[in-house]
């Protein structure tokens, strides 16, 4: 029994390896991680104005606080 596995294990490494393997469209690694150096990394979101903190005067020119005069106001419309 022992032979016979032997001899199945020498066949499988003596096959070759199938017509369309040659054919294969894979990258090597080395190409691979060149290609990686290369990608464009996405900008990150920039807002056009500065957030308005809860301590700067509100942009409403009420005069008082953000956080006394629209804070509620703008997260319950959102």
């Amino acid at each position: 029994m022992v032979a016979a596995i032997e001899e199945a294990a020498e066949a499988a490494s003596a096959q070759q390896p199938p017509a369309d393997a040659q054919n294969c469209t894979t990258v090597p690694n080395e190409s691979v991680s060149q290609m990686h150096n290369f990608a464009q990394k996405p900008e990150p979101y920039r807002r056009p104005e500065p957030k308005t903190g809860r301590n700067d005067p509100c942009p409403c020119a009420s005069g008082k606080k953000y956080k006394h005069c629209c804070l509620g106001k703008s997260s319950a419309a959102a």
